[in-house]
């Protein structure tokens, strides 16, 4: 069967996927954050004060991240030349200026004047950022990626290689590993290894044509970044570097900041979590992922999803316009309900985040992704 020829079959890839190879679940994440030693009572308070708030219905380690990660933003506005301090601005809006919104052509914008007092703290957060990206998540998520479970890796690849000369794979994570990849070794994850990079002498490149053009070959793209990538060399993060089987060290990571919209930086770390996703994955090769990730579900004949919680918004939104275009796609979800509560949650979840799907078109699998593989024969 000439690979044209062969099923298109797309695998998403979340949390829960991953946590039967040795992967922490997202509670075990926040916990690490709040009882750290070094910075837990300052997340805590982060923690508190948006659950007291009630700002999110549900508060994780990312609704952490997302708050210092604004903070940051808010801080450093006042510092780029140009720019009115936006965030300072909206800051004085209070009731009379809501009852006299209609005179919007004399409204003047307020700078802020406790430059010096933003400044400190700017440079606290960031540092308290940068420890608990590279002290406390990074180190915690490398641990399965170093060592996976065995037997169930060996599951995976006998899966794969029973159905690959019928179907052609494109996987997709959320999650920050090679995992995909390091099983099944000959598979394209966006880079080029047949060359060094041009920055440095131990990293590659991304072939960003490939990705884009190249839509009949098996491949795995990594949706939010990765802990085998590294800024370049010479500090220029358009093109992120993969180390491949390489875990990058926290040491390595530098911190630098890209903008993809006025004001709003990219706190620069290779892998992307909080609530700002859309904004930071509009740098290479990540925004070319997202592009050939909806092309793909256009095209596809089935649509695996394994561990995806359907919490992120910008990929609902692709899952869905996409399957507008094309109804026919079978669909599989895996997850794990231990009792029973689990497919009646992702049913209401489809129902609110997916409008275009049809509900017939879905099989749910509720026993895990391996004993999805086990049994998908």
């Amino acid at each position: 069967m000439g690979k044209n020829s062969r099923n298109r079959t797309i695998v998403l890839m979340g949390a829960g996927s991953v946590i039967e190879f040795g992967g922490p679940k997202t509670d075990e994440l926040t916990q690490l954050l709040l009882k750290d030693k070094e910075v837990g009572e300052i997340n805590s308070a982060v923690y508190y004060t948006l659950k007291d708030e009630g700002i999110y219905s549900e508060i994780n380690f990312e609704s952490i991240i997302h708050f210092i990660d604004s903070l940051i933003s808010y801080l450093r506005s006042d510092q780029k030349s140009g720019f009115k301090d936006i965030y300072c601005a909206f800051s004085k809006i209070n009731v009379e200026f809501l009852e006299i919104l209609a005179k919007v052509d004399d409204l003047t914008l307020q700078e802020c004047d406790d430059i010096e007092f933003r400044d400190k703290n700017y440079e606290r957060v960031v540092k308290l950022l940068f420890f608990n990206y590279n002290y406390i998540l990074i180190p915690k998520l490398s641990q399965y990626i170093e060592n996976p479970n065995r037997l169930n890796t060996d599951i995976f690849k006998k899966w794969y290689n029973y159905h690959a000369e019928s179907n052609l794979f494109r996987f997709y994570t959320t999650n920050y590993d090679r995992l995909v990849p390091n099983i099944l070794l000959d598979i394209f994850d966006g880079y080029k290894y047949e060359e060094k990079s041009r920055y440095s002498v131990s990293g590659y490149q991304p072939d960003i044509k490939k990705i884009i053009n190249e839509r009949n070959i098996p491949s795995h793209y990594n949706l939010h970044g990765c802990l085998h990538w590294s800024i370049p060399l010479f500090s220029d993060p358009a093109l992120w570097e993969s180390h491949r089987n390489e875990i990058i060290p926290p040491s390595s990571y530098t911190k630098q900041f890209r903008n993809s919209e006025p004001n709003h930086a990219n706190f620069m770390i290779p892998i992307i979590t909080g609530y700002a996703k859309v904004r930071k994955a509009q740098i290479p090769p990540i925004r070319h992922f997202f592009y050939s990730f909806e092309r793909d579900l256009m095209d596809a004949d089935k649509i695996i999803i394994a561990g995806y919680s359907f919490s992120d918004d910008h990929i609902n939104n692709i899952i869905d316009v996409a399957l507008n275009e094309n109804p026919k796609a079978k669909i599989d979800i895996i997850d794990y309900d231990k009792d029973g509560m689990n497919n009646n949650l992702l049913s209401r979840k489809l129902d609110e985040k997916l409008i275009n799907v049809d509900s017939n078109s879905i099989i749910y699998h509720m026993n895990g992704f391996v004993d999805y593989l086990k049994n998908d024969r």
